[in-house]
């Protein structure tokens, strides 16, 4: 059972499409731990629960509201060659599949074994499973705890992202339409229509992260986006009055020829303040937005351990500002530009080193490069 055939049953039952138990169901930390680098229980560390807590690996919210395994536990024994596993997670072996060997072809599965040996076909599976049909989801509803609901609607990526962003943050330019808020690194793109799929730009809208999380919950109705949009991109355009024979034309390269009226042109242009100095990172807009792209691989790679919506953004924000000694009335974009490499480093060694980049091992790539990211 592929991802899209995964999604399917989850469209059909009208569920959120991964598992909503992931991070605390002691089922999926027990496959993750069995199929992982814990290779046993080692002396003064407790049980395997405690040595996966030591790595950072299972969070508090886990020990407070697990729902242990319901019935016998999974099964895995590896060998260099030959392994073999039963009754463990599907949601682990679909979308976790770098810690176990699924030959590029992850499947939603509890039962199964590989064999190197085999010339063809050395993955075999026993036995598929949608997480609905797990007994720690049913024992989950039976206790009748409340399940938030998620789009069933398959999220895609946003073709050119970096080049929509830039043309997204001039069209607020580079404030929150809703707050103010000017910390531009940390935005987040909204699909107004909620359909993850709509990559129209008409359909997208740069805001701060606390705005995005209130139009989630509510807070901001979808119909005061909608007016938002269309008032950035009616912006209007203020025509000179018209009042005697003389018109005075400001921020013009053209001549208006009218009926024996008289033009005068003036082109002194209103400056603009740069908003940072030529020797900041946030006056080199490609390494701003890259700066940005981290940071925000760094809070999806967090939310892995404690959830949507259990990460505090400005956290990180404030980690960074303390590690470059940037002051409280500035953001990280007034770091000198000459820092930028340091800063990128720093970024970078802290996703590779969260639970979710251990999972799925040091051969993945968790990010792009600058130059990578400057060719989407």
């Amino acid at each position: 059972m592929n991802k899209d055939q995964y999604f399917k049953i989850s469209e059909t039952k009208k569920l959120p499409n991964r598992c909503p138990l992931l991070n605390i169901c002691q089922r999926a930390a027990f496959t993750n731990y069995l199929f992982s680098y814990y290779k046993e229980v080692r002396h003064g560390l407790g049980t395997w629960e405690d040595l996966m807590k030591s790595h950072g690996d299972l969070s508090d919210k886990y020990f407070n509201e697990k729902i242990e395994v319901q019935g016998e536990g999974p099964t895995i024994i590896k060998g260099a060659n030959h392994w073999y596993f039963q009754r463990a997670c599907p949601e682990i072996n679909l979308f976790e599949d770098s810690i176990a060997h699924f030959e590029g072809q992850p499947q939603a599965c509890t039962s199964g074994d590989w064999d190197n040996e085999r010339r063809t076909n050395k993955l075999q599976i026993s036995n598929f499973k949608h997480y609905s049909e797990c007994a720690e989801f049913s024992h989950y509803l039976y206790n009748k705890k409340p399940l938030k609901m998620t789009n069933t609607k398959t999220r895609t990526k946003i073709p050119k992202e970096a080049k929509v962003r830039a043309e997204l943050q001039k069209e607020i330019n580079s404030c929150c339409p809703f707050c103010e808020n000017d910390d531009v690194g940390h935005f987040e793109i909204h699909h107004i229509d909620e359909d993850p799929s709509n990559h129209q730009k008409q359909n997208l809208l740069l805001l701060c992260r606390n705005c995005h999380s209130k139009i989630t919950k509510g807070d901001i109705s979808q119909p005061e986006v909608f007016k938002k949009k269309i008032s950035l991109l009616s912006k209007p355009v203020v025509a000179p009055k018209v009042a005697s024979k003389t018109v005075n034309v400001s921020n013009t390269h053209n001549a208006i020829v009218g009926d024996k009226n008289k033009i005068t042109i003036n082109n002194n242009k209103k400056t603009v303040k740069q908003k940072y100095p030529p020797d900041c990172i946030g006056y080199d807009a490609k390494k701003a937005l890259y700066v940005g792209h981290l940071i925000q691989r760094y809070n999806e790679y967090k939310e892995y351990e404690v959830g949507k919506g259990g990460v505090k953004y400005h956290v990180f924000g404030g980690l960074l500002k303390k590690e470059f000694n940037v002051p409280a009335t500035r953001t990280i974009y007034n770091l000198p530009i000459d820092k930028f490499d340091d800063l990128v480093a720093y970024i970078q060694s802290r996703i590779n080193g969260t639970k979710l980049a251990k999972v799925k091992g040091r051969d993945h790539k968790n990010f792009s490069t600058f130059e990578e990211f400057q060719e989407k």
